[in-house]
Parts: C-alpha cells; structure tokens; sequence
C-alpha cells in the first residue's frame, strides 16, 4: 500500500508538472471516497508521505558530486529544501487524489480489506518499517544509479537526437549541460 501511495504521488507529480494531460474527476461514491481517505490515513497519512520525501531528499544529498564547489553544494542543498518543502505542501492534495483514484478502481470490498490490512498488527508494521525500508533500498540503489545515468542519458539522449534531427551543436550543448548537471560517482 505504501508504495501504492509514493507512486501516486509520484504520477501525481508528474501530472502536475504538465508532462501528462489533465482528467476530469470522474463521480465516485461517497462511501468509496470515504473508505479510501481512511485506508490513507491507516497507511500513515501525510506523515508517511512526508517521511518517503525525507528518504528520497536524504538520498539525493548523497549523490551530490564528489568534490563538486563548496557554494554549489551550498545551492543544491538548499533548492533541494526549498523542493521538499514544497512538495510537503502539496502532500494533501497528492493524498486527495490518490484517495479519488482508489475510489475509482478499487470495489468497495477491496477497500474495505485494504483497510482491514492496514489496520491489523501486520499492516501496522509494515507501515512503520516503510521508510526505513525505503531509506535502505534507495542507499543500496542510488550507486547504481548514479553509475549508469551517464550512459542512460546517453543513450535517451542519441534516441532523441535522431528522432528530432539534432544539429551537432545542439549534441554537443546538451552533452556539456548534462555533464555539469550529472552526480559523479566517488573515486
């Protein structure tokens, strides 16, 4: 479930970013949009989201660039507060969403079982381990990550190019502002 609620959120993003087209509130019922906003609040809410934003954020400080200027880090870090505190700010309308969505596609009986789960001693568990999991996972990938973005970019990068007929100029611009942009890996 939680990471039901990170992806939502995360899509929730991305929508509101303009990188998709924007849908019409479908009508749901109101008992399923009630149930729904309980079985959040049985996943922990605001307070889990705003946790997985700690996780993801304390992530991205460490794949700052080895070595990188003292005052650019200084400006990473603090855009990076200044997103998470924005992207904390917008949590309850994230959480909005997401409930209208389960009430779109779950049954009442599914949600009603979600939410037996996420309250039982299980579930309850599993909630408070989350970010912990998370924080976990996301240190053991981000040096992968961080290993392969260059060649992935690279390769996003070439696909684009030639679809979109790039100039050589054009190439060599973007391969220069994603070299600056780009964490690297500690020697």
């Amino acid at each position: 479930m939680r990471i039901r609620m990170i992806l939502a959120a995360l899509a929730a993003l991305t929508v509101a970013s303009g990188a998709a087209a924007q849908t019409p509130e479908a009508a749901v019922s109101p008992v399923k949009l009630a149930l729904a906003r309980q079985v959040i609040e049985a996943s922990g809410g605001e307070r889990q989201v705003a946790n997985m934003f700690g996780v993801v954020f304390s992530n991205m400080e460490k794949m700052l660039p080895a070595g990188a200027p003292p005052e650019a880090v200084a400006m990473a870090r603090k855009v990076q507060a200044d997103l998470r505190a924005e992207l904390v700010g917008m949590v309850p309308q994230m959480l909005d969403i997401t409930a209208q969505e389960f009430a779109s596609e779950l049954s009442e009986q599914e949600l009603r079982d979600d939410l037996a789960w996420e309250q039982s001693p299980s579930g309850q568990s599993v909630i408070r381990k989350s970010p912990r999991i998370m924080q976990l996972t996301l240190a053991r990938e981000a040096p992968m990550i961080t290993a392969m973005l260059p060649r992935l970019l690279q390769k996003t990068t070439d696909r684009v190019c030639e679809e979109t007929h790039c100039t050589p100029e054009q190439r060599e611009q973007f391969a220069a502002a994603m070299a600056k942009a780009l964490p690297h890996p500690s020697p």
